[in-house]
């Protein structure tokens, strides 16, 4: 149930390359909403609109070189189905909107207790929201890790969230919530490590070593929530294992020799619409077993200080996990950190549990 986005929240976008479309960077820009409506206010902030206008930050400038000095607004472009503001459909996490020179950005942050019951741009959530997602979406084959995770865990990073369909239900063992504590962080994009060859079969081989620890199964067959590799999101079957190379190296490796025992609940999920990094082999969310919540804090804080992320998500759901990404193929790991709760994120690190 996608959460309500106002002024100050923020959208994140991929501006034009000059790259393959196999192998563009991720998330190259941020847009802040800057208006909204003058008679609807969500936690005393103006409710986002079609038609709300964004500042956007000068990324775009320096990736692509081609918008005109100054050209930073972006503007709201799809919104709820059912619930309208000022005879214009409300904008929330999900949506999408139009940046400068044409770049698509998606809206990122919104209101932690305010949500909107349908899919963007569908017009209601038929079939419970399942019927646009693959079989491996279904509430049986998500069951064990909904139950374990939470309800978001299936479509938990920010290109995908809103599809999160109505059947999956509520989070019932979901700790209680507190006020959120956490540090302060701060981040800037990293140089991404060179990276070697990396050729290979386009029939998946499950028991190829990817690391010391770790083989191709570890992130697909092996998980919590199994899936089966295969080309997508524009990605061979032999690049996405390229892609879980990376990762495994890159990230979950030194994890699990810092703090030994992880556990990858999901890693390649089959494609829904190509914008997770799930879907390229470029994320995976882990847990320890047993561990407290707010010791997830202090293992978030070692990644960000440590490791070459592009994306770290402090996850809430009926416990805590933590989503991690590596981009093989970008020039700059971005080294974003988010906060998810209720399907709603936040920049930072926080824990409400």
């Amino acid at each position: 149930m996608p959460a309500l986005s106002r002024t100050s929240d923020i959208g994140e976008g991929t501006c034009p390359t000059k790259l393959p479309s196999s192998i563009v960077e991720h998330g190259d820009y941020i847009t802040t909403f800057v208006s909204g409506a003058s008679t609807v206010f969500v936690n005393n902030q103006a409710q986002a609109i079609v038609g709300t206008k964004g500042t956007q930050d000068s990324n775009c400038e320096a990736h692509a070189g081609d918008h005109p000095t100054g050209d930073n607004i972006s503007t709201a472009l799809t919104g709820s189905a059912t619930v309208f503001v000022e005879n214009q459909p409300i904008h929330r996490i999900g949506d999408t909107g139009e940046a400068a020179g044409g770049d698509i950005y998606t809206s990122l942050t919104g209101s932690p207790d305010v949500f909107n019951d349908d899919v963007a741009g569908g017009g209601g959530e038929a079939d419970d929201g399942l019927a646009d997602l693959p079989p491996e979406f279904s509430t049986a084959n998500t069951a064990v890790v909904r139950e374990v995770m939470g309800r978001y865990a299936p479509l938990d990073d920010p290109p995908s969230i809103g599809m999160t369909p109505r059947a999956y239900g509520r989070d019932t063992k979901a700790p209680p919530v507190t006020a959120g504590t956490g540090p302060e962080v701060s981040t800037t994009p990293a140089t991404t490590p060179v990276q070697g060859d990396c050729g290979g079969s386009e029939t998946p081989n499950y028991s190829l070593a990817l690391s010391t620890n770790y083989t191709l199964g570890s992130f697909s067959q092996s998980t919590l929530w199994k899936h089966n590799i295969q080309a997508q999101a524009g990605f061979s079957v032999s690049q996405i294992v390229c892609n879980l190379k990376a990762l495994a190296t890159e990230i979950v490796e030194p994890i699990n020799t810092q703090y030994p025992g992880v556990r990858i609940n999901s890693g390649f999920r089959t494609f829904t619409k190509g914008t997770s990094q799930h879907e390229k082999g470029q994320a995976c969310d882990l847990q320890w077993q047993g561990l407290a919540p707010r010791d997830y804090l202090p293992r978030a804080e070692w990644i960000i200080a440590n490791l070459p992320f592009d994306q770290l998500i402090f996850e809430h759901g009926n416990t805590i996990w933590l989503h991690v990404s590596f981009n093989r193929n970008a020039a700059k790991q971005r080294k974003q950190v988010l906060t998810m709760i209720n399907g709603s994120y936040q920049p930072g690190l926080k824990c409400y549990y």
